[in-house]
């Protein structure tokens, strides 16, 4: 049995998700209070379960309950990742973990429990597909520690990014596609059609970010005020909101951009199915693995409008289950708006693909039961993350 088991995670504070949570707050997060649940549930299997968050607000450890501990390291934004890193290796240090989740594809990390000779496995929500000299040779390290024989697993979120993690080279016996549960599923919503009262309706919702491509939204509903089309841009999300608000002022859209703040996650499928348009902008720097919001919105039934991410393009062709734009582009996304709120037998097609589409996503192995398996290390625990690897031919791995 594993006696100290740590779960490092980059940002998201487990300690104070957990308290909130614990104190009845609503989830403003996909699948918060599961998580944190599937954490605690592993003291049943080790003698201590431990939580790492990287940046945090000060340095901390404490006891949440019997048999669970939570580690804040206390580097800042102000940092940098470097640092960030370094102190994070010290508090393992000090700690001295017999088992190490990563959920950061943090290559000095793993190096360090290679030479400590710690068995770990990664849980991660990332895509590997830059192509810069750094990026290749970043990708080149991270491989190679992923390779070695104490990294036991790595799962990934969906198909696409254990595709990307394939592609820098790690082994495809190790790799494993997971999901998060769902509960809803887009039967709850009849297939939408074009009708349109006022100004239509467009819906972010995610982080508040350039790399996740809000200032493109924003941007596009300027280009769309010159061609003739108003519309309402709706950004629910925390972030950069100021810095996106000044942007908005700049472009001359700051009455048709509204920041509502954090959505709690039980209303964001109803909030996009009163929407006439979801938006998924993300540009092709930003890493990820598959957006929550890509199923949520399908489950709506709202047209998806969706950037060419690598991640994306998969899953998502344009005028078949999606309109895809450009990434980056805030002249092709408006384009595709444009297209998209013209032509009514286009906009109820997407809106009718979107089941097919949504199970064609679907993926047995869950976030949870996946974290599980790895801790039991029993024959049969292996044997359900065995059936479900990259390998296992039950996924389809066309590019």
């Amino acid at each position: 049995m594993i006696k100290k088991l740590l779960i490092v995670q980059y940002g998201g504070d487990f300690k104070e998700a957990y308290q909130k949570i614990r104190s009845g707050a609503p989830e403003f997060y996909a699948n918060q209070r599961y998580s944190i649940e599937a954490v605690v549930r592993l003291k049943e299997y080790v003698g201590e379960v431990t939580t790492l968050c990287c940046h945090s607000e000060g340095a901390y450890s404490e006891i949440l309950e019997p048999g669970v501990r939570a580690i804040g390291v206390g580097a800042t934004e102000a940092d940098g990742y470097p640092v960030t890193i370094e102190k994070t290796i010290a508090t393992l240090e000090n700690y001295q973990p017999d088992y190490v989740v990563l959920r950061t594809p943090a290559t000095a990390i793993l190096r360090w429990l290679r030479k400590k000779k710690i068995p770990a496995s990664l849980i991660l929500a990332d895509s590997f597909n830059g192509s810069s000299l750094g990026d290749r040779i970043r990708y080149l390290q991270l491989a190679w520690e992923c390779n070695h024989s104490n990294v036991r697993w790595i799962g990934n979120h969906g198909v696409g990014a254990c595709l990307s993690l394939k592609k820098i080279g790690i082994n495809a016996a190790k790799i494993v596609p997971w999901d998060w549960p769902v509960s809803v599923d887009p039967s709850r919503f009849p297939p939408k059609r074009l009708q349109i009262i006022g100004n239509p309706r467009l819906l972010y919702v995610g982080a508040i970010s350039e790399d996740k491509g809000v200032t493109d939204c924003i941007e596009a509903v300027a280009h769309l005020r010159k061609l003739g089309q108003e519309v309402a841009l709706d950004i629910c999300g925390k972030g950069n909101v100021e810095e996106c608000r000044e942007f908005a002022q700049r472009y001359g859209v700051a009455d048709a951009v509204n920041f509502c703040g954090l959505l709690p996650n039980t209303e964001v499928i109803s909030r996009m199915a009163g929407a006439d348009v979801v938006i998924v902008p993300s540009r092709k720097s930003y890493p990820e693995g598959f957006p929550k919001t890509i199923n949520e919105a399908l489950c709506s039934r709202s047209p998806l409008i969706v950037s060419d991410h690598p991640i994306f393009a998969r899953v998502l062709k344009n005028r078949a289950n999606a309109m895809v734009f450009q990434s980056g582009s805030a002249i092709s996304l408006a384009q595709s708006v444009m297209e998209l709120l013209g032509d009514p037998a286009l906009y109820a097609h997407l809106s009718e693909n979107a089941m097919a589409t949504w199970r064609s996503l679907q993926i047995s192995m869950k976030w949870g039961k996946l974290l599980e398996n790895i801790v039991l290390g029993t024959q049969d625990a292996q044997s359900q993350v065995s059936s479900s690897r990259l390998d296992s031919g039950q996924y389809n791995l066309a590019e």
